[in-house]
């Protein structure tokens, strides 16, 4: 079953209705975003960080011009226990680092990310300042640990701050070398 109506803007749209449970049929934010070609993802695994050591990556968000980043770390994962991750607003670096794409989630015909030359990995001398937020990867033994979910985007979304620099930190805190790999998810909300 379908309803159909003008929305705030006076053009025609069709509301879907589950047949079996009279429901409106609805998509979350994060797909209606993929929908719109504003939802982007980057990706990076740090191999072997030693025992104590850190990883970082490194981004810069657009000035307020190009609209709000909504940040969402989607998945964590590392081959062995005790990594802490953190995230930080502020800061400073001595060198940017390797630069890394955002991938638009909407493959037919995407649009560039307005941090499309502001994401890096393993700056030189990062120096983060505040701490918004933290995860952690425990211990145990046999195959690797993550956090990943729905429940983790939904419920751990950032709407972070424009035009200002922001650090993902790893620490090994385990005796033993580490892989870790991230997969961070954002939309872009003009307004």
């Amino acid at each position: 079953m379908t309803m159909t109506g003008d929305n705030e803007y006076g053009i025609p749209e069709v509301v879907k209705v589950d047949a079996l449970t009279n429901d409106l049929v609805v998509i979350t934010q994060d797909h209606h975003g993929i929908h719109q070609k504003i939802a982007f993802t980057v990706t990076h695994k740090f191999a072997n960080i030693a025992s104590a050591g850190t990883a970082f990556l490194y981004f810069v968000t657009p000035a307020i011009a190009s609209g709000l980043v909504h940040f969402k770390p989607s998945l964590l994962t590392s081959d062995g226990p005790n990594v802490d991750v953190e995230m930080y607003e502020g800061g400073t670096v001595a060198a940017n680092g390797t630069g890394l794409t955002p991938v638009n989630r909407h493959r037919y015909n995407p649009v560039a990310s307005a941090m499309v030359s502001t994401f890096f990995h393993t700056p030189t001398t990062p120096n983060p300042t505040l701490k918004i937020d933290s995860d952690f990867l425990g211990g145990g033994t046999g195959v690797g640990i993550s956090k990943t979910g729905a429940g983790a985007i939904v419920e751990n979304e950032i709407v972070l701050n424009p035009g200002t620099k922001y650090f993902i930190k790893v620490t090994n805190n385990g005796a033993a070398t580490v892989n870790v790999h991230l997969k961070l998810f954002w939309y872009e909300e003009s307004y």
